[in-house]
């Protein structure tokens, strides 16, 4: 049991990364801190495991599809802070999109002054329930029509 959320995109590198650095990234991915007390991540954190990865063409990091991924601004900016502690110039640049199990838990993780931070997007349209299925609807105030 819990609740899904969905990533889209990749963060960017924001500068050279060599071998010593993906290596140092690979050693955390995957792995829960909290096995690692020598990493330093709050023992409070929402997450466990970093649901993190460098893309295939190793140019930066996304999401590694895990279900039930908690916390991802959280994870994000423990491995800025931890990448540089080893590299002080270490550095992601751009944004995931973010979806939810429900419909309106849509928002971007962003990244900004070099801090991961959580964005919200404004949806398009109204909100209605369906009088017939208690659905929940977006409608667009234009065409009257149903929205995704």
């Amino acid at each position: 049991m819990g609740y899904t959320t969905n990533f889209k995109g990749a963060l960017a590198f924001g500068g050279e990364v060599g071998i010593e650095q993906l290596r140092a990234l690979s050693a955390i991915f995957g792995e829960d801190r909290r096995e690692h007390p020598e990493w330093g991540a709050p023992t409070n954190a929402h997450w466990g495991y970093l649901d993190l990865k460098v893309t295939p063409d190793f140019g930066g990091i996304c999401w590694d599809g895990s279900e039930k991924s908690c916390d991802m601004v959280g994870q994000v900016n423990f491995v800025l802070d931890h990448m540089r502690a080893q590299r002080p110039d270490f550095a992601v640049i751009g944004f995931l999109e973010a979806s939810g199990e429900e419909r309106d838990d849509v928002w971007r993780l962003e990244v900004r002054d070099g801090r991961a931070v959580k964005v919200d997007v404004d949806l398009p349209g109204f909100r209605i329930t369906c009088p017939d299925c208690r659905a929940d609807l977006r409608v667009d105030p234009n065409t009257k029509g149903i929205i995704g």
